[in-house]
């Protein structure tokens, strides 16, 4: 019995796997370059860093509405609810936007602009991600957090992203669910809208101004390129506009 344990430990079984000629070997040659490609096409199509933004300011309005460290529970359901939601919003962006995508070079390689994935498997995902972050909220933190989520979607999804080529308008609708993430926090803490909730929802829609007309200016010639004009007024990139974002800063 120890002759034969010691004989298998020589063999070392990790020459097993390791063999070229195995199954398993083989199938991780083939599996791990495309699961790579998979995640990489997939986080740009979700805006990982966006979302993660996203996620860990509606954590800091979840803190905000607690007088001791949240519960374990709220805190994962704030922050992968939250996640989940956002990268729903910016796949229906992309699927939205995708003709005009191409015609930007700083977003003509997105997955969907450039051909690489097709419209069905986007919606899948998205279908997917809503679901499971809605639900997710829903059950963790409670129905109004939930429920704020799904209109924040919504209007940036179908407000705001089709507003964007039309109007200068869009920038105010798209500042409401950029500041919407701290309420849908807070509420998941409180289970409600009161003064304070109210107050940090203003301010972060105060701050979207500056953030939007800040890329806008920025990225006003590629924006250009695509359709869009969401600088603060007409005229591009000349002296009115440069003062109203710096003065925004300030407001």
């Amino acid at each position: 019995m120890i002759d034969t344990y010691y004989t298998f430990k020589k063999a070392n079984i990790l020459n097993f796997f390791c063999d070229k000629h195995n199954f398993f070997y083989i199938f991780g040659q083939n599996l791990m370059p495309q699961m790579k490609e998979f995640f990489g096409e997939l986080f740009k199509l979700i805006k990982v860093r966006a979302d993660l933004v996203v996620a860990l300011t509606a954590v800091l309005g979840l803190a905000l509405g607690y007088e001791s460290l949240p519960p374990v529970v709220a805190l994962i359901s704030i922050f992968a609810g939250g996640f989940l939601v956002t990268a729903t919003a910016h796949i229906l962006n992309q699927i939205i936007e995708r003709k005009y995508d191409r015609l930007m070079s700083r977003t003509a390689s997105r997955p969907l602009a450039s051909g690489r994935w097709n419209v069905s498997t986007a919606l899948l995902l998205a279908f997917i991600f809503s679901l499971s972050g809605l639900m997710i909220l829903y059950l963790g933190v409670g129905h109004l957090a939930a429920l704020i989520s799904f209109i924040s979607l919504v209007l940036y999804a179908f407000l705001y992203t089709p507003l964007k080529r039309k109007t200068r308008w869009a920038i105010p609708i798209g500042a409401i669910p950029g500041a919407l993430p701290v309420l849908i926090g807070y509420v998941g803490a409180t289970g409600r809208i009161d003064g304070f909730a109210l107050f940090i929802f203003f301010f972060q829609i105060i701050w979207q101004f500056p953030h939007f007309w800040s890329i806008a200016w920025l990225w006003h010639d590629e924006y250009q390129n695509g359709g869009y004009d969401l600088l603060p007024s007409s005229g591009g990139r000349n002296r009115k506009n440069a003062w109203i974002i710096f003065l925004s800063v300030f407001v």
